[in-house]
């Protein structure tokens, strides 16, 4: 599905990419979702070049992305929070709510407590859900298990799993190189950009 360089996934993949801090793989992810401009190769969607296009276009296309920090509205509640990610079509989240509680069934109980008062396993479980609200066929996924408990951390790796075999292409940048290569189809280690 998406293709640049030597780089690929093929649809319904887990793909992750590992490698040393700094080596240039959240920039990677960045620069998939039209958050960094890229001045050689392309990346394709399918069939259809996607370089350089913006991040909400992006969306429109069927690709998500949850960054490492800064990834839930904080003063907004966790449905609040899913909500947004069903912003651009709002009728449809109650049914895009049940598929995402399949997922993530602790949302059913918990839908009020603001985000800002989460654990930060809870704030990535939100920050993932919300962007499988927008119904992606791609997700990209900026070290989800970064400074988590080991118990979170594995949590994390099981829902990933469970993310990709609903049918979403998932390429996943992390620094845990020995959990993420147990669960991805296909690894790549990037060092020095």
């Amino acid at each position: 599905i998406l293709r640049g360089c030597d780089f690929y996934a093929r649809p319904g993949e887990l793909v992750g990419i590992i490698g040393p801090n700094g080596a240039g793989k959240s920039t990677l992810l960045k620069s998939l979702f039209g958050l960094v401009r890229i001045r050689a190769g392309n990346v394709l969607l399918g069939h259809d070049d996607i370089t350089n296009l913006r991040a909400d276009k992006l969306v429109t296309l069927g690709v998500g992305f949850v960054p490492q920090t800064n990834n839930v509205f904080p003063s907004l509640t966790i449905e609040e929070n899913l909500q947004m990610g069903a912003y651009q079509e709002p009728s449809a989240f109650p049914e895009r709510f049940d598929r995402v509680a399949e997922i993530f069934p602790a949302l059913r109980e918990r839908r009020k407590p603001r985000a800002g008062s989460l654990s930060g396993g809870e704030r990535q479980m939100v920050a993932m859900s919300r962007a499988l609200m927008m119904e992606p066929s791609v997700l990209l996924l900026d070290e989800p298990s970064a400074g988590l408990s080991p118990a979170m951390q594995d949590e994390v790796f099981v829902r990933v799993k469970a993310i990709n075999r609903a049918g979403v292409t998932v390429i996943i940048v992390e620094q845990n190189a020995r959990r993420c290569l147990q669960i991805v189809d296909r690894g790549y280690v990037l060092d020095q950009g």
